[in-house]
């Protein structure tokens, strides 16, 4: 019996396109949750809050 593959080759952008929007459904998920998320943007800690609002810190603090 000859084996089947499923994976599949996706060039770089399509593999970006897939990626940004698990991302998106990822985020908007958390949101709809309550929970902020979480990234980095121009080098500082961004709380994206479920209200919308961008709460900025200049570096993590340890824990």
């Amino acid at each position: 019996m000859k084996k089947v593959s499923r994976q599949r080759e996706f060039d770089g952008k399509t593999l970006e396109k897939i990626m940004n929007e698990a991302i998106k459904k990822a985020i908007d998920k958390q949101l709809k949750l309550g929970v902020p998320a979480v990234y980095i943007k121009d080098g500082k800690v961004c709380y994206l809050m479920p209200d919308g609002r961008e709460v900025f810190k200049e570096k993590a603090e340890k824990i």
